[in-house]
């Protein structure tokens, strides 16, 4: 099986704004929808709902279903039905994932991502691990992309020589490189030039890319989408002086606005929507910073600088 709609480019792991604090919780549509047409009209190719940056695992099945539905009619009802849907599954059980991913399919995504199940991380081999991903893309009703991200599967690591056996399913068509390691990636395209690699953070795009990778799901698409765009265009016209240039100051950016964590994302994103200040949908599920007002202020400025970076980068296109 293959995605239509997948396109090589810029993806965003889109964070999930809640409509209350505390249960029984809920998705705030509006602003979700809000936020990912913001996206794709700076020329994001599509977004993953449900990652790590979404605290998937902290949302219920409905919400997981109500969010990929709400971004699925506002990409369709924008002229967006291009546009990508990748949806975290990820689960201890494969049969919930597969759950997970027959939900996806009917509620509009194009893909599903899975981190390897972690609960018995002391126990898991190579063996337990290609039959959990061979399990669900079996039956998996649209394509598998692996998700390679010890920190969040108890230090489980998708290997190179493991993801080279994994590929040869016909439904696992890709992969999220949040391990950062680079020899990965191109031992993995070595062995298939096809493979939908995608780094998880933008700091090493421009590596990712000219290796033949097909872009990235990184956390600043959210805030600078037209800056990661840029040097991704960069790269795909052969103008690896500027995409050189480019890297090394977005490695900065990345820096920063992975330190902001989920919760400082939120926040600059809902007051740059015009939400007021301890708005819902600055909480999160996820553990919190703690930040203090003036740590706040601080993250807020920060934000604004961005999306004055952002704002005359889009203006110069």
């Amino acid at each position: 099986m293959t995605s239509d709609r997948f396109t090589r480019g810029i993806y965003a792991p889109i964070p999930t704004f809640f409509k209350t604090n505390s249960p029984p919780g809920g998705i705030d549509v509006e602003l979700v929808q809000q936020h990912v047409l913001t996206l794709v009209r700076a020329g994001v190719k599509g977004v993953l709902t449900c990652g790590s940056y979404g605290e998937g695992p902290l949302t219920s099945r409905e919400e997981r279903i109500e969010i990929v539905k709400a971004i699925r009619e506002a990409f369709d009802a924008n002229g967006f039905q291009d546009r990508v849907i990748l949806h975290g599954i990820s689960d201890n059980s494969y049969l919930t994932a597969i759950q997970n991913a027959c939900d996806a399919r009917d509620a509009g995504a194009d893909g599903v991502l899975a981190t390897p199940p972690g609960y018995y991380a002391g126990q898991v081999n190579e063996s337990f691990l290609i039959n959990y991903y061979t399990q669900l893309a079996d039956h998996s009703p649209i394509p598998v992309y692996l998700y390679s991200f010890p920190a969040v599967s108890s230090g489980i690591d998708l290997t190179s020589d493991l993801i080279i056996k994994l590929i040869k399913h016909p439904n696992i068509v890709g992969a999220k490189f949040t391990c950062g390691n680079v020899g990965k990636i191109t031992r993995v395209l070595h062995a298939d030039p096809t493979f939908r690699a995608l780094s998880g953070y933008s700091d090493f795009l421009v590596a990712t890319a000219a290796l033949g990778g097909s872009g990235t799901i990184a956390g600043p698409a959210n805030i600078i989408p037209t800056l990661l765009v840029k040097l991704y265009e960069d790269v795909e016209r052969g103008d690896l002086v500027g995409a050189f240039k480019q890297q090394k100051e977005l490695a900065v950016y990345e820096n920063e606005i992975t330190a902001m964590g989920i919760e400082g994302t939120k926040i600059i994103l809902s007051r740059f929507y015009g939400r007021p200040a301890g708005s819902p949908s600055e909480s999160l599920r996820a553990p919190p910073n703690n930040y203090t007002p003036e740590q706040v202020d601080n993250l807020v400025a920060l934000g604004d600088k961005y999306f004055k970076m952002e704002q005359e980068a889009a203006g110069s296109k």
